[in-house]
């Protein structure tokens, strides 16, 4: 056939959705006319690639004919596919160069332009994935510099964004905007740009009018700390505390962010108070190393020297358990205890038995619900650990988590060969230890006729099948 021919019988069978025959038609026409194929053969080639029929070195064949609009918009489609739609924690690192090529051959969509399509911004979708992969465990000051420069904030969406998740709930999420705000207030905090961060904390307070993830406690904390940070304590001070008295802003951070000031201002009893707040919260425990160091501290300054040597032990077994690195002022309590961690034989057993004991000291447990207002305790709730005997338990394992974030995780358990939907709060204070493989014990609550199955759990046999 001659070159026409081949090119007008892969614009056919393409277009006829015949993609096993395309590809043939497709390799047939590069290897008789290397030199002559033009960019509608790559466009139907990308065509074929994106029907899921592998064209060797599509990326390199579709680079030369990125003049051609055609081409360079279905490459982009391709590059989304491939580097953006499938990124994840272990491969953001080896997709972030292709992301960065779609930035370099794209344009960031202005979603808030007068003829805005409600289509999805493959430029804007990818840069914020990296962003969000940068942005935790610990913040990359550099990387989410470098991405969130490429992002103008007045083309990115308001709107939050609604979808239903495989129960068939309605979920919500932020919008693309106030997660820019979020991360950008952030990296000026890490950046120690104290009076920028001010500014947008304060700008993004006044422009949204509803938050998510409770963006509103966090711009309030960030504008707190930097007022701190540029020598406005008092002002600072008096945010955080307001921002302790509401219930959303019950974080074991904000706590020890409180009782830092009140050690600073030799107030160590207030200190220790919230200290005591904080640690009582659950979860988080390998991120708490500094508050058990400050409440050593606290303890130390009020004589009570008996009390910070049971804190150390289980510092100790923290430190043991999540295989942390000692901290000089770490390791100072301990050569001053002559506790040494590695000496732990069990880890988890220890830091089980010494925070139990930590807790009976402070006289709270993670089933208490603090009101802050006041700083005083409201007093405990029902517990979320049953022994049955009342009540009909079941037992299965954990098969699926399917979201883990700040407000808690969702999964699947399967029991008997059946599979059950289960929802767990952040403030279950077994939330952190249920995972994939857990053997626990649940019940199924009662529901209304024509109403899903709703299963609680109610403790936890074992993890991840040890």
């Amino acid at each position: 056939m001659t070159k026409q021919e081949l090119s007008t019988k892969l614009k056919t069978v393409v277009s006829s959705n015949q993609f096993e025959e395309a590809k043939k038609v497709f390799e047939e026409l590069r290897s008789e006319y290397p030199d002559i194929i033009d960019a509608w053969d790559i466009f139907y080639a990308l065509k074929i690639q994106r029907a899921g029929w592998n064209i060797d070195q599509i990326e390199a064949l579709a680079e030369k004919f990125l003049s051609s609009a055609p081409v360079k918009n279905l490459y982009v489609h391709f590059l989304k596919d491939k580097y953006i739609d499938t990124i994840d924690q272990q491969n953001f690192r080896n997709h972030e160069p292709w992301i960065a090529r779609i930035t370099e051959i794209s344009e960031q969509k202005n979603f808030n332009s007068a003829d805005a399509d409600p289509y999805p911004c493959n430029y804007t979708k990818g840069v914020l994935k990296l962003l969000k992969f940068y942005k935790k465990p610990n913040l990359n000051v550099e990387k989410v510099g470098y991405w969130i420069a490429k992002l103008d904030p007045d083309k990115l969406s308001r709107e939050e964004y609604k979808f239903k998740d495989s129960e068939g709930k309605e979920r919500v999420i932020a919008s693309p905007q106030e997660d820019y705000y979020s991360i950008l207030t952030d990296l000026k905090l890490k950046e120690r740009k104290y009076e920028e961060c001010i500014e947008i904390c304060e700008y993004a307070l006044s422009h949204f009018s509803k938050f998510h993830y409770d963006n509103d406690i966090w711009f309030k904390r960030r504008k707190a700390l930097s007022l701190i940070e540029l020598g406005n304590q008092d002002e600072g001070f008096e945010i955080l505390l307001n921002l302790s008295s509401n219930r959303k802003g019950e974080k074991w951070f904000i706590f020890h962010e409180i009782a830092e000031i009140y050690f600073e201002k030799g107030e160590y009893a207030k200190a220790l108070d919230y200290c005591i707040k904080a640690i009582a919260l659950p979860r988080d425990e390998d991120k708490k190393i500094n508050l058990y160091a400050d409440t050593a501290r606290c303890l130390f300054k009020l004589n009570r020297l008996e009390d910070a040597r049971m804190l150390a032990n289980f510092i100790a077994a923290v430190t043991a358990k999540e295989n942390l690195k000692q901290k000089s002022d770490i390791f100072r309590i301990f050569e001053y205890f002559k506790i040494k961690p590695e000496d732990i034989s069990d880890p988890k057993t220890a830091f089980f038995t010494t925070k139990k004991k930590v807790f009976e000291m402070f006289g709270v447990s993670q089933k208490d619900n603090f009101n802050q207002r006041g700083g005083e305790r409201k007093g405990t709730v029902r517990s979320h650990t049953y022994d049955g005997s009342a009540e009909l338990l079941f037992q299965g394992k954990v098969i699926k988590i399917l979201h883990d974030n700040e407000k808690g995780k969702d999964g699947f358990l399967k029991s008997e060969n059946k599979q059950h939907y289960f929802t767990l709060s952040s403030k279950f204070h077994l939330t952190p230890e249920i995972d994939v493989g857990s053997l626990v014990k649940y019940k199924i609550l009662p529901t209304a006729e024509g109403k899903k199955e709703q299963v609680r759990i109610v403790k936890i046999i074992n993890t991840q099948g040890d």
